[in-house]
């Protein structure tokens, strides 16, 4: 029992360390996330809806848009962020977008700047 709960342990020690997680672990990890920033409840359940129906928690989606322009990740950062998005995560975003430790690193930093407006279209 004790090996198999270290292995499990250890598979997930890597699976966050390689910016990858199951649908659950991207939600239960950005839910924490916020309430650490110190987001209201209010807001968070918003954002609950919006990691849903944005990528269903799915750190890896990405979808063109028709003016050419990407969404990535959890909370599908727009591409015409890239630049405060390495500004702000210290990482290029077309290689960490669909990593959910810095797209819900960013989101709470656009949140704080925009408030909710750059997620207009998830209807939440």
């Amino acid at each position: 029992m004790k090996k198999k709960l270290a292995l499990a342990a250890a598979v997930l020690a890597l699976v966050i360390a390689l910016g990858a997680c199951t649908p659950h672990q991207c939600r239960m990890y950005s839910l924490d996330q916020f309430r650490r920033a110190g987001l209201s409840q209010s807001a968070i359940d918003k954002f609950d809806c919006i990691g849903y129906r944005e990528s269903r928690w799915q750190s890896g989606a990405k979808h063109k848009n028709r003016n050419g322009s990407w969404d990535i990740g959890l909370f599908q950062i727009n591409s015409v962020h890239q630049t405060q998005f390495q500004q702000v995560t210290g990482k290029n975003y077309w290689d960490y977008a669909t990593n959910f430790k810095y797209n819900v690193q960013y989101t709470i930093w656009l949140y704080r700047q925009a408030g909710f407006s750059p997620w207009n279209g998830p209807g939440c």
